[in-house]
């Protein structure tokens, strides 16, 4: 080689492509949020951006979306059959060289359904810790996990004992924290994996640990009648 001469690489890895919504084997409701990650190892732009889908034995349908930078569509699905086996898939170019990445997915636009097991009192003159079990159904996508709320802003997991991502969950709530005196109405739901919600289950809780007082008062004097 000639003290003049230079050598040149060429790169031609091709776009790196990732579904992060919707997850493999999970479920789209209604109007789903589309979430991908597309990123050129070499840094190049990527010049082109495809996103279609298909049901179970169809052929693939193009998806208008908008290019821009985003990497998030909004999509309603509410008017597509329900069942599992759709597929979506992603399709990129740097210009170079072409990718696809292809995800499976259910589509379920079906309430799940809770039950709780009553408590046989709810009422209460001692301090208190909130202890629920129940059972939780959903036909399509499985139950993915389960919600309460205390004050009806505020909502913390629940433990799925057995039926996680199955048609049948039983579940159990143990509050971490003891209740103070007041009047409680926790409300319960379900979560499938197509993060539908159940309609709340409902359980009133009243507590009141504070003894009664007995009162102050004055006899006047007479006349009585």
């Amino acid at each position: 080689k000639s003290p003049d001469s230079s050598l040149t690489l060429i790169y031609n890895n091709p776009p790196s492509l990732k579904f992060l919504n919707p997850r493999p084997g999970r479920g789209l409701n209604h109007k789903a949020q589309i979430k991908w990650e597309a990123i050129d190892p070499d840094g190049d732009e990527i010049t082109e951006l495809k996103l279609s889908y298909r049901p179970e034995g169809g052929i693939f349908r193009n998806i208008d979306i908008y290019r821009g930078s985003t990497s998030i569509y909004d999509w309603d699905v509410s008017g597509l059959a329900e069942g599992a086996g759709y597929q979506l898939k992603l399709e990129a170019s740097d210009g170079t060289s072409r990718a696809e990445e292809i995800v499976g997915f259910y589509i379920d636009n079906t309430l799940p359904a809770i039950e709780i097991e009553p408590l046989a009192n709810n009422k209460f003159s001692t301090s208190f810790a909130l202890k629920i079990t129940g059972t939780a159904l959903d036909n399509l996508s499985g139950i993915e996990f389960i919600e309460y709320s205390i004050d009806g802003e505020h909502w913390f997991k629940g433990i799925i004992a057995k039926g996680y991502l199955g048609r049948k969950a039983s579940f159990r709530i143990n509050h971490p924290f003891k209740l103070t005196d007041g009047k409680y109405q926790v409300k319960f739901r379900a979560v499938d994996g197509a993060d539908n919600l159940s309609a709340p289950a409902v359980q009133d809780i009243y507590i009141d640990t504070t003894p009664p007082r007995i009162g102050s008062y004055t006899i006047s004097k007479g006349p009585f009648i």
